[in-house]
């Protein structure tokens, strides 16, 4: 919950943002937190990828 309001998220921004919860120390590459997330190497389609994780990231950020 945001300013008591629920926050809908999608399970890859859920996944994201306990990542980054889980290690608030830590920066992470695109490649480990694809890794994290997808449970997936990035070899295949890199700009793909990319482009996935950011709509993820993006949309996450702007709920919360």
């Amino acid at each position: 919950m945001l300013n008591n309001k629920p926050i809908s998220l999608t399970s890859k921004e859920f996944s994201i943002l306990k990542v980054l919860m889980q290690n608030q120390q830590r920066i992470f590459s695109k490649s480990e937190l694809y890794q994290h997330v997808w449970n997936q190497t990035e070899a295949d389609g890199l700009h793909t990828v990319t482009l996935r994780k950011s709509s993820c990231l993006s949309n996450g950020t702007k709920k919360i």
